[in-house]
């Protein structure tokens, strides 16, 4: 039972690391586009 609540918990805490990064790198990845865009504009 313990060892089931345990992993249970370490799961739902991995997906949140999962949910951070990803928000993160969506970020990242958004403004690099947004950027190039805006150079190529410029240009």
């Amino acid at each position: 039972m313990s060892s089931q609540c345990y992993t249970r918990e370490f799961k739902d805490e991995a997906v949140l690391e999962v949910d951070l990064w990803w928000l993160r790198w969506r970020e990242v990845w958004l403004a690099l586009i947004f950027g190039r865009n805006q150079l190529l504009e410029s240009d």
